[in-house]
């Protein structure tokens, strides 16, 4: 994709002599798109912190709980909209990370 020297003379002003928007670093534990809203449920369980993904759609109450992962928890929403949910699991001990993207058809009828 070749950008006008206009459009990357606009994006500079922006944001700065590179004309990239600044990347947050800041855990996101919430998001929302196309009608549905995702969210990171966290709670002490026997000691233990349990981190849930639940999606919801307000438009008619449906829920659903993104099943979990073995030995992974989810941290981060990342991306969220009609058809999937993309979020970053960590492991219990938070050693490593990674992507993953769950298909809303996938879940079910939800609740």
């Amino acid at each position: 994709m070749v950008e006008s020297v206009c459009h990357l003379g606009q994006r500079r002003a922006r944001y700065g002599a590179t004309g990239r928007a600044p990347i947050s670093l800041v855990n996101s534990y919430e998001a929302a798109g196309q009608g549905y809203y995702a969210h990171i449920a966290q709670s002490p369980v026997l000691g233990v912190d349990y981190r849930g993904l639940h999606v919801d759609r307000p438009s008619d109450a449906r829920h659903w709980q993104v099943p979990a992962i073995s030995d992974v928890m989810p941290v981060d929403v990342i991306f969220l909209d009609a058809e999937q949910v993309w979020y970053v699991g960590t492991t219990l001990n938070g050693a490593t990370s990674t992507i993953i993207r769950q298909r809303l058809e996938a879940l079910g009828a939800g609740d």
